[in-house]
């Protein structure tokens, strides 16, 4: 493969397999979205603690009764311990894929070498084998469960996937901003990551009264960076707090800034300023 290659490494995921007769009945009261809707496409899917702040952010999909996610690499110790504590006598087991490789595949390359359709439907999987791929319409995740098995193509750039994500708005759950964010403040809701006919799940209460009755003060935003941020550095407004950073890349970033607060050039603790972009990837409501 030529160095200028689209296949681009993606060094901060892990892949988790759910496996037993009890798997989706066991995620259908933790996780933030309908789980039993999982069919030939993915989802994104929030876990949350009983305060309904996001303990962590999954891509969901299924093979047969095996359920898979990717979950953000430092979250995973922690987040597996979590799950397992509600296990209980229920038929279900958690192994972390400790070997799988992500690689994301934007432009002109695609798994097999041929341009990748940008017509693809987003939310789609794929599945060859030990080899899984999730679309973004004209980007895809490409899964491989099991390295050995095939050659991976030449990477490059680690950062290209997660400018991509920001520009289109799609946030990261780490350890530097986890338990911050109720999922609608990462619009979790705009990007089908909620079903709030689904019934009920750890969090769910607050996250649905937020829905059904609450107004949303803060929301995510695409912003310019200008300086060096972190994921979870606070945003200022005076001595007060307007928000905090989701995830940095390149000169962008993905921030829940305070409605307000919008039209400001606001600096975050470590001195960079956000502006931000005048079009968002999607409707963000009032």
């Amino acid at each position: 493969m030529k160095p200028d290659s689209k296949h681009h490494a993606i060094n901060n995921l892990s892949v988790l397999k759910f496996s037993g007769a009890d798997t989706l009945s066991f995620l259908q009261g933790q996780l933030s979205n309908d789980i039993n809707a999982l069919s030939s496409s993915w989802q994104y899917s929030g876990y949350c603690n009983p305060k309904g702040r996001l303990l962590a952010l999954f891509q969901v999909w299924k093979n047969d009764q095996v359920v898979y996610a990717t979950i953000d690499r430092t979250l995973v110790d922690a987040t597996v311990k979590r799950l397992r504590m509600y296990i209980m006598r229920s038929k279900v087991v958690i192994d972390q894929l400790e070997t799988a490789r992500c690689t994301g595949v934007i432009g002109d390359s695609s798994t097999s070498g041929s341009t990748l359709d940008k017509n693809t439907e987003r939310f789609s999987v794929d599945i060859k084998q030990s080899i899984h791929t999730l679309y973004f319409g004209d980007r895809a995740l490409l899964i491989e469960l099991d390295p050995s098995d095939s050659a991976s193509p030449e990477q490059a750039d680690s950062q290209a996937w997660g400018l991509a994500s920001i520009a289109t708005g799609e946030p990261t759950i780490d350890v530097n901003n986890v338990e911050m964010f109720v999922p609608q403040m990462v619009n979790l809701d705009l990007l089908g990551g909620i079903n709030f006919k689904k019934g009920c799940y750890t969090g769910q209460e607050i996250v649905a009264r937020m829905h059904y009755l609450g107004k949303l003060k803060q929301r995510m935003f695409v912003c310019h960076l200008d300086g060096t941020a972190a994921s979870g550095d606070k945003i200022l407004a005076g001595e007060k707090n307007a928000g905090n950073v989701v995830s940095v890349a390149n000169g962008s970033v993905l921030a829940v800034i305070r409605r307000e607060l919008l039209d400001n050039k606001l600096p975050t603790e470590s001195g960079a300023k956000l502006a931000p972009w005048a079009t968002q990837p999607y409707s963000i409501p009032d």
